[in-house]
């Protein structure tokens, strides 16, 4: 668990050697589910891997969004 996203709302940032590659980061769960919809509105069509490695909670609400 990485302390810059303990209590850091979802977010994303493409992997720069590889722009089909997302990076999630922060906390994919119910409480930021509004927030997980607006970063996701955001992710640009030629992506297709998602990387949860730094994903600090994720629950079911994060799940389905994904």
């Amino acid at each position: 668990m990485l302390p810059s996203t303990v209590h850091a709302p979802p977010r994303w940032d493409l992997d720069e050697a590889d722009p089909t590659r997302l990076r999630l980061l922060g906390r994919w769960t119910l409480r930021y589910a509004l927030e997980m919809g607006e970063q996701l509105r955001k992710v640009p069509a030629r992506v297709r891997v998602f990387d949860a490695t730094d994903v600090d909670r994720l629950d079911s609400a994060g799940v389905l969004q994904l």
